[in-house]
């Protein structure tokens, strides 16, 4: 088609409308591969720290795949995250994920005596003050995804919570407090699956459907589908993954 355009201050400017051309990426939701990386490593180090199973020489087992999963992979679906404009779980994951490669690393030093070895109930101001850090940050998480399905923002808040009495317990070395915290985290790690579920529910089976696809976009609001928010594009009027002219 043959458009004419029109001289403007030395630029020409098409008589039609400009069309946007817009392709989502990524394709896969990151939060669920986020979810689901912080689900299983902190269920096996909850688990243990609240004496479920193991002994003193179980996180020398564990580590490195505490490292690779829940490490490792929840950097990377925070960064993945930040790909598909989802704030909130760029700022979780890549700060579990931080936190998760700090944990490992430390068991890994001690495993090749490059550090002393620590009791994991004795009074720890390091360990303490980056869980203060980590207590602050999940729980402005957690309070700015209420508008998110339940289940996420209950993994959040959970998180949060556990976090602060984790906080309180290495500072005063109470095992007690650091129990409770590891029961959260327990919890947390159930309400995280159950998002995981969500997720993976939809990308099976209701995603097929575009009409209830729509429907769980704007009840839920999804992120990580391609649900980001573009000026003047309905959210429910492209796919993810397909290039689209607006």
């Amino acid at each position: 088609m043959t458009t004419t355009t029109v001289r403007s201050n030395n630029h020409y400017v098409p008589d039609s409308p400009i069309h946007t051309r817009v392709f989502l990426r990524p394709i896969a939701a990151p939060l669920a591969l986020g979810l689901s990386a912080y689900a299983t490593s902190t269920f096996i180090i909850s688990t243990w720290l609240t004496r479920w199973y193991g002994d003193s020489n179980s996180p020398y087992y564990v580590w490195p795949f505490i490292l690779l999963f829940g490490g490792f992979s929840q950097i990377l679906s925070g960064m993945w995250a930040f790909l598909a404009r989802d704030t909130i779980s760029t700022v979780f994951h890549t700060m579990w994920g931080s936190f998760w490669v700090y944990f490992s690393l430390l068991y890994a030093l001690m495993s090749f005596n490059i550090i002393s070895p620590f009791g994991i109930y004795d009074k720890n101001s390091s360990l303490a003050i980056c869980m203060l850090c980590l207590t602050v940050l999940t729980l402005l998480t957690a309070f700015t995804s209420i508008s998110r399905n339940i289940a996420v923002f209950a993994t959040y808040l959970l998180v949060g919570i556990g976090s602060l009495f984790a906080t309180i317990g290495w500072f005063k070395g109470n095992q007690t407090v650091i129990d409770i915290a590891g029961y959260l985290w327990i919890i947390s790690s159930f309400t995280s699956l159950i998002a995981v579920t969500h997720y993976l529910f939809l990308d099976s089976v209701l995603i097929k459907s575009k009409t209830t696809h729509n429907y769980f976009l704007n009840r839920f609001t999804l992120r990580g589908f391609g649900e980001a928010y573009f000026d003047g594009v309905d959210s429910g009027s492209y796919e993810a993954g397909v290039s689209k002219n607006y």
